[in-house]
């Protein structure tokens, strides 16, 4: 006879962490691009300071998914869980998000990334390991 009872899945595949280290970078490094776009066109003082804000958060989290780093971790450790990085790229998201077609694609991509990556880190509570990595079950 069958169980009816619930089974909780668990996210053991080293494809998706490699999935969306890849995916993050990319996003990443075009939020990156958006804020060097925007900086050239228009130049004020605000737009200065929230660059240099946005580039820095958006340079640890390239940084975190290329590798790991101790001193980052202990600052930074929502970058090392699946929850804490989509959080930061719905925001980079909303932050980038403007009429222009490089700022609205980048922002699309960001949401969208951010978005399957939290559900998957909420659904399927994957374990990271201290590289970011998910481990083996």
């Amino acid at each position: 006879s069958r169980d009816s009872s619930v089974v909780m899945f668990s996210v053991s595949s080293r494809n998706v962490n490699v999935f969306f280290k890849y995916a993050n970078m990319l996003c990443g490094l075009l939020v990156i691009s958006c804020e060097v776009v925007q900086i050239i066109n228009t130049f004020s003082a605000r737009d200065f300071v929230v660059f240099f804000g946005i580039i820095f958060i958006t340079g640890l989290f390239v940084l975190v998914n290329a590798l790991a780093n101790e001193w980052i971790q202990r600052y930074f450790g929502f970058l090392y869980t699946f929850e804490g990085r989509a959080c930061l790229l719905i925001f980079l998201g909303a932050l980038v998000l403007k009429a222009a077609a490089l700022f609205l694609i980048t922002a699309i991509a960001c949401i969208c990334v951010g978005s399957v990556e939290l559900v998957v880190g909420l659904c399927f509570k994957p374990r990271t390991s201290i590289q970011g990595s998910v481990d083996e079950a």
